[in-house]
């Protein structure tokens, strides 16, 4: 309730759902923790600040992490966010930065055990 004080665009708004969608995956509740990721993305796409790319690169890692979970289950939703990673990462932020590479490996590295879990050998 206390967020809704804050004006709706507010990075200090995203950064707080974020960390409450954190606190839900350490909880084990990947449903309320993916619901606090996505608020996030929705807010931070609709917000007047300038875009922190990063953030934006961390939600969608997060929001395809928990689309993998058993109990979420929606595989393809997960592909789909961990390409949009890759694109805005590839776009946006420079690859040749170290924090920038290793969220680009990362980011490579979950949509391929994903494949491998399924059988499969595609992209």
């Amino acid at each position: 309730e206390c967020l809704r004080v804050q004006a709706k665009h507010d990075v200090c708004v995203v950064r707080s759902l974020c960390w409450i969608g954190r606190q839900h995956e350490k909880l084990d509740e990947p449903q309320k923790a993916l619901e606090k990721y996505l608020y996030a993305l929705r807010l931070y796409k609709k917000g007047n600040s300038p875009v922190n790319y990063r953030i934006v690169a961390m939600l969608l890692h997060a929001i395809g992490q928990l689309y993998e979970d058993d109990r979420v289950n929606l595989q393809e939703m997960s592909l789909k966010c961990y390409n949009e990673e890759i694109s805005l990462i590839h776009s946006k932020l420079d690859v040749m930065e170290e924090q920038t590479t290793r969220m680009l490996a990362d980011a490579h590295f979950k949509p391929g055990m994903l494949n491998k879990r399924r059988g499969g050998t595609e992209k």
